[in-house]
Formats: structure tokens, sequence, C-alpha cells
């Protein structure tokens, strides 16, 4: 059977399981401001709000060739592009030892929020918040939920794009193997490959097929060298014609590329906006928009809120309009 055939049949079935549950919702947002205008003597109204903001993000790993961190990279230039008045600044391969150093780097040139895009390197700005409680804080949410008023944790629902590559992943195997080149066992992790795994079984289910699936973990984020020598062991030693991976560079697309198999990519669309593939080799790869997260502090940022939402646990219903 083609490859085209099968990704035809496998639209076919996705689109008709989402058909009944996912009718198309229009969520009408009414605002009503009431003004009141009162006339008094000598008093002045202070100005409310920020008249601009700096985001500045510390990436744990490189930026180019990433997904991750190219992901979070165009999530910050897609919010200079919508705001005139915030500028977007960062730093690369950041590790723990630096995140507070740079932060404190960046905020004497003039940040106004700092993220960490990864827990185990954005942590440590907790412990900072206190000494700059007019700066917003950020970081992703891994294993960990503490908080504090200005000290902010952020992350998607990606579960939910994950169980519908699950089951794009199960329809199209043919040898009932799929492997998994992850980073380690984690909450974030383990929810992620949770939700590809749920909708690899379903389409199992639906489709009489017996398939197993193998996770093989790196033991950090970005090894390019190891993500490449487990996905060849997957290819090679488990017979899987299906790869993914819950790691950060290319290297397992690549395996998938020379072996001739299926790739199922995440974070970023790695054929329409990295141009990294081909639809020969990629199945579907979901694209994630930090942008939407982003908004909401820098929105809560230029109001001048100094109680923002601290958990931002944004999914699908979530949006926001780019420039």
């Amino acid at each position: 059977m083609s490859k085209k055939l099968i990704m035809l049949l496998v639209t076919l079935m996705v689109a008709s399981l989402l058909a009944s549950a996912c009718q198309p919702e229009t969520v009408i947002e009414t605002v009503v401001v009431e003004e009141t205008v009162v006339e008094t003597v000598e008093v002045e109204v202070p100005a409310e709000g920020m008249e601009g903001a700096t985001l500045a993000i510390e990436h744990f790993s490189i930026i180019e060739g990433t997904t991750w961190s190219g992901a979070h990279d165009r999530a910050g230039k897609r919010i200079a592009e919508k705001y005139p008045t915030v500028e977007y600044v960062y730093r690369e391969e950041v590790g723990p030892d630096l995140t507070n150093p740079y932060a404190e780097e960046l905020i004497a040139e003039g940040a106004s929020i700092v993220v960490g895009n990864a827990e185990f390197m954005g942590m440590p700005l907790k412990d900072i918040a206190d000494q700059y409680p007019d700066v917003y804080f950020g970081s992703i949410i891994a294993s960990d939920l503490s908080t504090k008023r200005n000290f902010i944790r952020l992350f998607p629902r990606q579960y939910q794009a994950l169980y519908l590559e699950g089951l794009v992943a199960g329809a199209l195997t043919e040898t009932g193997n799929i492997g998994i080149v992850s980073a380690f066992p984690s909450v974030q992790v383990i929810r992620r490959q949770n939700g590809f795994i749920l909708g690899v079984q379903d389409a199992a289910e639906l489709l009489g097929k017996d398939i197993s699936i193998y996770v093989k973990y790196v033991g950090d984020w970005y090894l390019p060298q190891e993500e490449r020598d487990i996905a060849s062991t997957l290819v090679s030693q488990y017979d899987v014609d299906v790869l993914t991976q819950q790691t950060d560079s290319g290297s397992p697309l690549d395996v998938a590329t020379e072996e001739g198999i299926w790739f199922v990519g995440k974070d970023m669309d790695i054929v329409g906006f990295y141009g990294w593939s081909d639809t020969d080799t990629v199945a579907i790869s979901f694209d994630t928009r930090w942008e939407v997260l982003y908004e909401r502090m820098v929105k809560n940022w230029l109001a001048g809120n100094q109680n923002p939402e601290t958990v931002l646990y944004l999914g699908m219903s979530d949006n926001m309009t780019l420039a």
C-alpha cells in the first residue's frame, strides 16, 4: 500500500473520530467598561499600566535546529511583532548555574519579564523573585508546581495534540512496533507520552491491530548523538516503522529519513516551518504556540497587574491573534 493511500486513510479515520466530538464552537467575550467621571480639584490621577515591556527568555539549549527552544524563540518574536512597545531578548544554552546571573544581567538591561524555558534551569528564578518585586519571573512546569506572587509557572496541554498524533501513528504502523526516543522520566514527559500512547491504543482497538510501543530514555533533553543511537536501535532491534521523540534535536528525524520509515514530530511544524523533511517521512508534527501563554504574561504586565495568574495551563481552546 502506498504512503499516499495510507495517509488518506489516516486522515479519514481521524476526521471521523473528531466529527461528532469536536463541533465548531464560537466563543464571544463581551467586555463592558463603565466609566465614571468625577470632578475634583487639584488631584492628579496616576497613569495606569506600563508603557512597554521587555520579554527575556532564557533558552536551555541552542535555538537553531531545535523544536523546543525554536518554538519559544518564535513566540518571543511574534509577541514583539504584535506589541510595538514590547522588546524580546534572549540568552541561549543557559544551565541552572547561569540562570540567575543572566537574569540579573537582563534585568539590569531593562527586562521586565524573565522566563526560563525548561524547569531544571528555570526554577532558580524563584530564589531571586523577592529581590525584584516589580519583575515577572516564569518557568516551565515539569514536575514542580511551586509559585510566588511574581513567579509564574506555565505549560500548554500538549497531551491533547499528542493523543491525535497517537491515533495517526497507530494507523500507520504495519509492523505493529512504534518507538519513542525520550528524554528522562518526569511528570511533563510521562503526561505527553501517555497522551500519545492513549491515541495509539485507541487506534489499535478501532483497527483491530496488535501494537507495541517501545520507550528508550536518552538522559537529557538535547543529546543529538545519543538520540541518534537510540533511534537506530529502535529500528534495528525492535523493528519499529513509526518513530517519534520527546527530545529536542533533529537526530531521530534523520534516522527515520535514512531508514525510510514514518516519523511523528512535536513542538514545531518541522516540515512547513522548518523545512527539515517532507510528508513522505513526516506524517504529522504538532505546533506549540507558546506565544499564547507569553501574551497572557505580557498583557498582565502592561496592565500593571501586581498579582498575575501564577499557573498558566492552556490548551487548544485558547488562542491569540497574531500581528
